[in-house]
Parts: structure tokens; C-alpha cells; sequence
């Protein structure tokens, strides 16, 4: 992450709505042009399950919008994979990474839900693809260094 830092500039606003949602907004510049908008969600929600049930309500505006795309599922522990009820707890502990990207000529739309420790990452993210190599790059050179 410290890379990221030095290679990229963000401006953020914390306490914004999107479409009725609390967010905090992030604007990333590279090379003193727009990179990319992060909103990431910050409504808490003391049924896990309903962190799923608000991914699947903003996915499907995203379908809507820029064509249906299949939404991903990643497990990293499959413990509660077979039970789809538990799959908000899933999230929470780190154990599932929910994922659906949609993409057009100019931009990659990446809508995430993941977390860890019971602390949620829920983020919708506008990546300008113009500079998306340069960012994995240097990504992928930070954890090349930090080995």
C-alpha cells in the first residue's frame, strides 16, 4: 500500500450519499489525471446477511446499466460455503470475496464485498483503464520488494 501512496494522489470525502447509502469518496489521480473513484460502503448492519442482500441490490443497478455480468465468488475457506444462509458471516470473517466487474471501452466498474475480523470492505470502484497497468505494476513491484 505505501507504493500505491507514492505513486498516486487521493482526495477524500467522508459522510456522502450515493442513491440514499453512506459512502466515503476517494478520488485517485495518476500523473495529475483521474485514475480512479472509489465510494466505499460504510452503512453497519447487525445481520451480516444483509451486507450480501445490498451487494445483490447495487449489482443489479450495475446489470442494469452496463449489461448482465455473472457475479463471482471466491472462496479463500470453504467452512461455510455449503450453507448460502451464513454466507454474510463468510464475508465478515475473511473466509468469502464477492466480486462482479463490468467493463467499457474506457473504464473497469469493480463492485467488491469482502471483510475480515468482522470488519466489512463493501466498495464500488471506477478504474480509469488507461492507467490500470501502471497501477498493478507498481502493485506488484511493492510485494515483489517486501518479500
Amino acid at each position: 500500500m505505501f507504493l500505491i501512496i507514492k505513486i498516486t494522489k487521493t482526495i477524500g470525502y467522508l459522510d456522502r450519499k450515493l442513491n440514499n447509502d453512506n459512502v466515503t469518496l476517494l478520488f485517485n489521480f495518476y500523473k495529475n489525471k483521474l485514475a480512479s473513484i472509489s465510494y466505499i460502503y460504510t452503512d453497519k448492519y447487525s445481520n451480516e446477511n444483509q451486507y450480501i442482500s445490498e451487494f445483490n441490490r447495487i449489482g443489479k443497478l450495475l446489470n442494469s446499466k452496463y449489461g448482465y455480468i455473472e457475479t463471482q465468488y471466491f472462496w479463500k475457506k470453504d467452512l461455510l460455503k455449503n450453507d448460502e444462509s451464513r454466507y454474510g458471516l463468510a464475508v465478515l470473517t475473511g473466509h468469502l470475496l464477492i466480486v462482479q466487474i463490468h467493463e467499457n471501452e474506457k473504464t473497469k466498474i469493480i463492485l467488491q464485498l469482502g471483510g475480515n475480523n468482522y470488519i466489512p470492505n463493501f466498495t464500488l470502484r471506477y478504474v480509469a483503464k488507461e492507467f490500470e497497468s501502471e497501477i498493478l505494476q507498481a502493485q506488484e513491484k511493492m510485494q515483489s520488494d517486501n518479500l
